[in-house]
Parts: C-alpha cells; sequence; structure tokens
C-alpha cells in the first residue's frame, strides 16, 4: 500500500487540479502509480508528466526496445507497480514470455533482435556500474543512431527516477 494517497477533489488546490486535467489528458488517468505521489509536487509532477509523455509515447525507439528498456530499469530497482505494466505492455510489444521472465529474473535474455539486446545491455550496464563502457557505447553506436542512444538514456534516467520514487512511497503492483 502506498504511503501517500491523491488528495480528494475537495482537497485539490488550483496546481493539483491542473496536474490532474494534464495527467488525465496524456494517461486517460490520473491516480494509481507515481501520479498519486505528484500530488504532493504538483510543478514537479507537471514536469515529470511532460517528460513521461515523451518517454512513453514520442521518442525514436521502437515499442519493443522501449519496453525492453523499462523492463530492465523495472526489474533492477524491484518496483512492482512499474514491472507490473510494463510486462504486459512488452508482451503487447512482442518480447516473448521467456525474454520477459529473464529480464525479471537479472539472467540472460534471448532477443528477437539487436535493437532489443542493445537497449537491454545499456541500460544494465550503466544501472549496475553507473557508467557506460566505451565498448558498449561503440557497440550501442553501431547499433542506435545518436537521436535514439539519447532517447534511450532518458527513457532509463525517467523511469530510473519513477522507480526510486515509487520505492520510497512503497507503490506496489498495479
Amino acid at each position: 500500500m502506498s504511503r501517500l494517497k491523491p488528495p480528494s477533489e475537495s482537497e485539490m488546490d488550483a496546481a493539483q487540479k491542473a496536474l490532474r486535467d494534464s495527467m488525465f489528458k496524456v494517461w486517460k488517468r490520473a491516480t494509481g502509480g507515481p501520479f498519486d505521489l505528484w500530488y504532493a509536487s504538483p510543478e514537479l509532477g507537471q514536469l515529470s508528466n511532460n517528460l513521461g509523455q515523451f518517454c512513453r509515447w514520442n521518442t525514436s525507439l521502437s515499442f519493443d526496445v522501449l519496453e525492453t528498456a523499462i523492463l530492465t530499469v523495472a526489474a533492477h530497482w524491484d518496483q512492482a507497480y512499474e514491472w507490473t505494466t510494463h510486462a504486459k505492455n512488452a508482451k503487447d510489444a512482442g518480447l516473448s514470455e521467456s525474454t520477459i521472465a529473464a529480464i525479471r529474473a537479472g539472467a540472460a535474455p534471448t532477443f528477437q533482435t539487436v535493437e532489443q539486446a542493445m537497449a537491454h545491455d545499456v541500460a544494465r550496464e550503466v544501472l549496475e556500474s553507473r557508467k557506460l563502457s566505451a565498448a558498449t557505447y561503440a557497440r550501442a553506436a553501431g547499433v542506435f543512431d545518436t537521436r535514439a542512444l539519447v532517447d534511450l538514456a532518458s527513457v532509463i534516467g525517467w523511469y530510473s527516477s519513477l522507480a526510486v520514487q515509487m520505492n520510497i512511497f512503497d507503490v506496489g503492483a498495479a
């Protein structure tokens, strides 16, 4: 159970109402997961909502590559809400059950594409070592163009931020 609950309609100030409306436009909902936390800091919530919209819907990454990176982040941070939500999305994007299970277990997944494998390798290495080696960067630059690498780095960072926020406030599975 989350340590924070969103305010009721009658408890919301103008900034919280604007945040709610903005989140609903993007996500078609305004409660659950990280959304509940953002009401406590609506200015941060608006910024997170905008970045989230980009990271979720507007990167140059394909849906399967995006979900591979997000699952790798969720598994690293052991974030139940993020994992539950994105395991379903990953399956919808075409990742196999065995690949999803291997990511969760921290094992070596078998990927269908070099892009999926590279997204996983980049995310895992940077999360585990806090850096990306020259060798991995060179391999990634051979798979992704510069924009895709920037987008991938941003997705890893944003979903890590969400995972940390939700872990601090004990947000469990969806």
